[in-house]
């Protein structure tokens, strides 16, 4: 599973915008992640989430809490649990 998010990087774009962190595909500009530095929210795509939990056979808490850890080991940032929601 970790491999699958680090993959998902490789065609994708990062770049911070005043305090925010956009992880995006290139190819359309759309999000598949957005971080807010200032409060620790994590912003999670409705289709990522969507492929996760079907390619890996997992409900939302084990998607939502994977990719969760998965981005603060990859990024070294603290995300705040109580906030983060799906875009």
């Amino acid at each position: 599973m970790t491999e699958y998010l680090d993959n998902l990087l490789e065609g994708k774009k990062v770049e911070w915008e005043t305090g925010t962190m956009f992880i995006l595909d290139e190819f359309n500009g759309a999000a598949y992640l957005e971080y807010n530095k200032m409060d620790g929210m994590l912003y999670i795509s409705v289709d990522l989430m969507m492929n996760f939990m079907t390619w890996f056979s997992r409900n939302v808490g084990e998607t939502k809490d994977f990719i969760q850890n998965w981005f603060e080991n990859k990024f070294k940032v603290e995300v705040n649990d109580s906030l983060s929601s799906f875009f």
